[in-house]
């Protein structure tokens, strides 16, 4: 049987706590308000039921769900791939659905990297499993789907290439937003989540309390150099309350504005790069078309196939960086740099130091630095 939701005192916070339907209230430091708010929330209706046993439906359901159970990312993170699986079997109903759609539907596109391909997968698998501990299924029918391996990332840019980005970087909010993001090895949700009361100036770090940390578990601290410091202060000064770090117009960094300032950083690299090697963008373009048997120009392309060309063509002359390369590099040179693992770990919010030698196992190839290594331990 269910137990009957009451409210509690929690000492930490000073204030009134109630878990109705897994969600988790805070009903102030008040007990009269906090009883009132209490009572108001017992009186709301139950989110939305299931009305139809179609994918579409339950889906959606799933979606709903997520929004008030998960954080803001969890959904963005679920969203995009279940719209596109609807899409591809709109009249699909739950019980139905088996492996085979799963994958007809990720073959249909040859363009989706390994792991992108794993995460719609798990998107769609999540989503069924859902339905089934929610007791609207008997069995899980995707429980024997078959997870394709990701893609390790394996790119980190070095001081020196670091310094080469930044001489392509036109926009200053995406200078700013790199420079923190390379010399703090934070990750980058929480650059962009970043706001002045959690700036502590006294030792220069930022704070996030338990309820914004990842996990949930343990307050999360971001220790800042002298020029993300300097960064952070000038940007408070501009937007002194909410959010820090903005684009150009003061939009929040969505990832989708992140992933078009990256896509200009390789595409101005590799039209640098083109010069340098005396050719053009145009007959670089042709080859690529000859290449694919393509008889059409680029102007003959439509917009879509057109910016595929072009991404295909940059991508010979310059890497596509993202916001996890960052962080990836500042665990790299941090660790190639003698600092020790447990350290690391701590800097970057990691709970678990050993999560660093599964992730940067590209060291172990590194020759200099294992014979730089090797040799401390005779010299030393």
């Amino acid at each position: 049987m269910a137990r009957i939701p009451k409210i509690w005192w929690r000492k930490e916070r000073k204030a009134w706590f109630v878990t109705i339907r897994g969600t988790r209230h805070n009903l102030g430091a008040d007990k009269k308000v906090a009883l009132e708010r209490f009572h108001q929330l017992m009186g709301k209706p139950a989110h939305k039921t299931v009305q139809s046993q179609s994918f579409v439906a339950v889906a959606d359901a799933f979606l709903e769900w997520l929004k008030s159970h998960r954080a803001e990312g969890s959904f963005r993170f679920y969203y995009y791939p279940l719209v596109r699986f609807c899409r591809q079997f709109p009249k699909l109903q739950l019980a139905e659905i088996r492996p085979y759609h799963c994958q007809q539907w990720v073959d249909s596109n040859p363009r989706l990297s390994k792991t992108t391909r794993r995460n719609y997968l798990r998107a769609v698998r999540r989503c069924v499993n859902w339905a089934y501990r929610q007791g609207l299924l008997v069995s899980d029918p995707l429980r024997d789907l078959e997870m394709p391996s990701g893609n390790r990332r394996e790119v980190f840019v070095t001081r020196e290439q670091f310094t080469e980005m930044l001489s392509f970087m036109k926009e200053e909010w995406f200078r700013n937003f790199c420079i923190v993001a390379f010399e703090t090895g934070c990750r980058p949700q929480e650059i962009r989540r970043v706001e002045a009361r959690h700036f502590d100036e006294a030792n220069s770090r930022w704070i996030f309390q338990i309820s914004e940390s990842k996990g949930k578990r343990q307050s999360r601290v971001v220790y800042l150099t002298p020029r993300a410091e300097r960064i952070t202060k000038d940007l408070i000064q501009k937007s002194p309350h909410g959010l820090v770090f903005r684009d150009g117009h003061g939009r929040f960094l969505r990832q989708d504005i992140l992933d078009a300032a990256f896509a200009r950083l390789q595409r101005d690299m590799a039209r640098h790069a083109m010069k340098t090697s005396e050719t053009t963008h145009e007959a670089e373009a042709e080859k690529e078309l000859k290449r694919r048997g393509d008889t059409r120009s680029r102007k003959e392309l439509s917009k879509v196939e057109r910016c595929n060309l072009d991404s295909c063509v940059y991508a010979q002359f310059a890497p596509r960086y993202c916001t996890y390369v960052l962080r990836h590099s500042f665990a790299t040179a941090a660790l190639q740099s003698g600092i020790d693992a447990m350290t690391v770990g701590v800097l970057m919010g990691h709970r678990d130091p050993s999560m660093l030698g599964r992730v940067y196992q590209h060291l172990s190839h590194n020759t200099s630095h294992l014979l730089g290594q090797i040799r401390k331990t005779v010299d030393g």
